[in-house]
């Protein structure tokens, strides 16, 4: 669980897979460090936004990330939605299975990538900072 600020202020609750020593494949997290946020427009993932917004979609794509490919911020609602991707919610929650689980994950995507998006449009460059959390 994490947050994710936009020049200081919160925008939104994160969803992502703890890190590990050694990578499990889908199932480990993207290593604390600066990430540069560039706009993809290739793969599957934006294949599937682009037909569910209905417009040519860019993925939010982290640049860079040691150990990965493909790393973006997304829409999810549990860890069964991320293969090491970041999920973004509005709340979060503990179900019975102990998990946390997002809630309102498409309401906190779409201003968080409109906002990104209109950085990008006025080619100004976009980081991603992912600081890690200490508590277990």
């Amino acid at each position: 669980m994490g947050e994710l600020l936009l020049d200081g202020i919160r925008q939104c609750v994160t969803l992502e897979w703890i890190t590990r020593e050694q990578k499990l494949p889908g199932k480990t997290g993207i290593p604390a460090g600066k990430y540069q946020l560039l706009p993809r427009r290739a793969g599957e993932m934006h294949r599937l936004y682009s037909n569910r917004f209905h417009c040519n979609h860019p993925m939010i794509w982290l640049q860079d990330v040691p150990g990965f490919e493909y790393v973006y911020i997304h829409i999810g609602n549990g860890l069964s939605d991320s293969k090491g991707c970041i999920l973004v919610g509005t709340t979060s929650s503990r179900n019975y299975d102990a998990n946390y689980y997002l809630r309102n994950s498409y309401v906190a995507y779409v201003p968080l990538h409109k906002a990104i998006a209109a950085a990008w449009g006025r080619e100004e460059e976009v980081w991603l900072e992912v600081i890690e959390s200490h508590e277990k």
